[in-house]
């Protein structure tokens, strides 16, 4: 289980909201202790991916691919 705060909680959510509605990045640090785990920071980052690099791949429908597997 991991254990985490409300305000931790709200700070996930406020850089979600910002970047949305691209993905929010970010690290989650913390510690463990035997089973336990708790979270001791929200560190909000940047994401390095652009919409440059997503138009770079094709989505190929099914009618494409069968033919091209021929």
């Amino acid at each position: 289980m991991l254990n985490i705060q409300y305000d931790q909680i709200q700070k996930l959510k406020v850089h979600a909201e910002k970047t949305y509605p691209e993905e929010c990045c970010g690290l989650l640090v913390g510690k463990i202790s035997g089973e336990s785990k708790t979270l001791i920071d929200v560190k909000p980052t940047d994401n390095s991916w652009d919409q440059q690099t997503a138009d770079q791949f094709m989505t190929i429908n099914s009618s494409q691919w069968r033919s091209s597997s021929k």
